[in-house]
Parts: structure tokens; sequence; C-alpha cells
């Protein structure tokens, strides 16, 4: 028998099957931008949840600023609901670890920063 594949971080981790995946996205210093990966801002498909595991912070430039990320249903939306409030950055980088589940059909990302990037680390797993 072999031996099931982990993932996750240092804390949380899956079983990996056919359906969960682990990924990362990102977002860069502009206000209102959704979570992006390859292929553009990153959606949940349906059927699917993301959970967001990690979450680290790259200030650039000198202002500090406090790192916010919403859930909405349309990219880019400068509406939404914050999921993610964290403390002010006062380092070049600073690591969060999460457990924030965002539903199918949702989009996530920076709400409203224009000094900081984020890079979002996390699984996407059947509901």
């Amino acid at each position: 028998m072999a031996e099931p594949v982990v993932i996750g971080n240092e804390t949380i981790k899956f079983v990996k099957d056919a359906n969960t995946k682990q990924m990362t996205l990102w977002t860069t210093n502009v206000s209102y931008q959704s979570a992006l990966d390859r292929n553009g801002a990153y959606q949940v498909p349906v059927g699917k949840k993301f959970i967001i595991l990690q979450v680290r912070v790259t200030r650039q430039s000198t202002n500090m600023s406090t790192p916010i990320i919403f859930e909405t249903a349309s990219s880019g939306a400068a509406v939404g609901t914050i999921i993610f409030n964290a403390p002010t950055v006062t380092d070049t980088m600073m690591v969060y670890n999460t457990y924030l589940e965002v539903a199918a059909g949702q989009f996530f990302g920076n709400w409203g920063l224009t000094n900081i990037g984020m890079i979002i680390y996390g699984v996407e797993c059947d509901v």
C-alpha cells in the first residue's frame, strides 16, 4: 500500500487526493485586486472551497499598512466582506498562519491597499 501524500503548511495538513490541490495565489499593490493564479483572477470553482492557510505580506513602500483580505462575488470589486484583518505591517515581510474558508463562486484578495502585495498559500478541495 502506498503512503498518502500530505499537503498543507506547518500545522494544518490535508491528504492529497484527486479533488484536493495545494495552490499559491498572489496580489500586487493594486487596490481591490482579486487573488491571481496563472490564468488571472482566481474564483473558487463550483462544488469547491478554498482554504487560506498562510498569507505572506510584502510592504512595497515605506508606508505601513494593515493587510486586509476581502471576499466578493465580483472580480476586483470595491465591495465585499472582510475575512482577514491583520496587524499593521511593520517589517518588509510578515507571515500570518490562518485557516480561512472561501466559498464556491467567490473571489478574494487585497482590500483597498496600494502599497502591499500578498502571497496566499492554500488548498482547494471539495465542499
